[in-house]
């Protein structure tokens, strides 16, 4: 009988595991048992830690300063030569910079660059260009999670020619296969049962622009009163946006719930998701939402417009314009035969083009074709 081959040791170099896409997407692809786990955090451990943990993740935390920390290059050398990795996975830019220059530093051969998303708005400086040009002298393998990324990695950045390899982003669509427990939602929030409820699954960031999502709210109240939103994510906008909510006069109608495990029923539970965000990539918010079949009323930024079908599985409108956003929400709220529709459409792309097996196939064939016989 063969003995199967000794896991793959993957290191991967992120900001921090607070949550968001990138931090989630290694948590759950460390769950293969072909693969052993390690984590650089540059900032801090964050929200995800204890999940890290208890999948057998090895967490190292760096302790970036503010600007430009060269110590981190040493740091990140030292694990490299002390954890002695197959593969070392940097998730975003300034991950990639510092792992780049301490793969160098070590000796250490081609390392993955995923880039998961871009700020907005989206500038690129002289000095970051002059930078990419020698890391492009690594010839380090590029991947970005939709056409959107791919197109500024080659075009903004100027770091890849035509080699960005797209790896789309994917989810675990079964979990989102949930009865709808509506009657409970309802009595929990006080409101009644048949009260329309959106919902929003995003951190309480400024790049999010729930503020939009308030201003439509409010908008779309004058013809549907009852509408509720509901607002499932922590972060430094929540003073910010209850002032608002107040002064619009919509406290009463928007449920701040904070970060939740029970995602997937909320959807299941809820009439029409909502994204207000000023930038997106691929945005596994959206992903989970279509898995769960709700219609989707989003900006048509970043890679938004590669998930969501404009009136297919949803309807995108211009970024920082609740009015365009209420009136995508009332159409949606006036036509269950639309949102049933457009939810049944979207259920079924996320299952054929972004799922999350195939994604994580795609990264560990990429592992085996770059680690050079490091394993």
């Amino acid at each position: 009988m063969i003995a199967a081959p000794p896991p793959l040791r993957i290191a991967h170099v992120l900001h921090s595991l607070e949550g968001g896409g990138a931090e989630r997407i290694v948590c759950d692809l460390a769950r293969r048992r072909d693969l052993q786990t390690a984590v650089i955090c540059l900032d801090w451990p964050g929200s995800l830690l204890d999940t890290a943990q208890r999948l057998g993740i090895h967490v190292c935390c760096t302790q970036r300063r503010a600007g430009t920390d060269w110590r981190q290059v040493g740091r990140i050398a030292r694990f490299i030569r002390d954890w002695r990795p197959d593969i070392i996975h940097a998730h975003q830019y300034t991950p990639y910079f510092y792992a780049a220059l301490a793969a160098t530093t070590a000796s250490f051969g081609p390392i993955i660059f995923t880039e998961h998303g871009r700020h907005w708005p989206d500038r690129v400086g002289p000095l970051r260009r002059a930078a990419n040009q020698l890391l492009r002298l690594r010839r380090d393998p590029i991947t970005a999670v939709c056409q959107f990324v791919a197109e500024a990695l080659r075009c903004r950045e100027c770091i890849a020619g035509r080699n960005v390899r797209l790896i789309p982003n994917g989810i675990d669509w079964r979990r989102f296969d949930r009865p709808s427990r509506r009657a409970a939602l309802a009595e929990e929030l006080g409101v009644p049962p048949e009260a329309p409820l959106l919902i929003q699954v995003a951190r309480l960031r400024p790049v999010k622009d729930h503020a939009t999502s308030l201003r439509a709210l409010a908008l779309l109240r004058r013809h549907h009163p009852s509408a509720q939103l509901l607002l499932i994510g922590d972060g430094p906008e929540e003073p910010r946006l209850r002032e608002l909510a107040d002064r619009l006069g919509i406290a009463s109608a928007v449920h701040l719930l904070h970060r939740r495990e029970d995602v997937p029923e909320l959807l299941a539970s809820s009439d029409v998701f909502m994204l207000s965000s000023l930038s997106e990539a691929a945005s596994l918010s959206i992903m989970e939402a279509m898995a769960a079949g709700l219609p989707v009323a989003a900006t048509d930024v970043g890679g938004n417009a590669e998930i969501v079908l404009h009136g297919r599985t949803g309807l995108l409108s211009p970024r920082g314009d609740p009015a365009a956003l209420a009136a995508h929400l009332c159409t949606l709220l006036e036509r269950p035969d639309l949102r049933r529709r457009f939810g049944q459409a979207g259920r079924q792309r996320i299952r054929q083009r972004f799922d999350q097996d195939t994604m994580h196939q795609a990264f560990v064939d990429l592992y085996h074709r770059i680690s050079g016989g490091r394993a």
